[in-house]
């Protein structure tokens, strides 16, 4: 299945390509009973790593 690194490395290489760089200490996160949650959605990563995504999961990417 897909994993947060697929994300990551999606929004750096759309950033890279267009001329901007992602800012790391920025990330997107996890939403449930709180509104910050775990897991962080980081802006950069390696796809094929990170935690795997589970059917209802819901998150931001900012």
């Amino acid at each position: 299945g897909a994993r947060l690194g697929d994300i990551g490395e999606v929004i750096q290489k759309h950033a890279e390509k267009n001329g901007f760089s992602v800012v790391r200490e920025y990330c997107g996160h996890g939403i449930g009973k709180v509104f910050h949650e775990e897991p962080q959605v980081l802006h950069y990563g390696r796809a094929g790593t990170g935690l795997e995504l589970k059917e209802g999961m819901t998150f931001t990417i900012e």
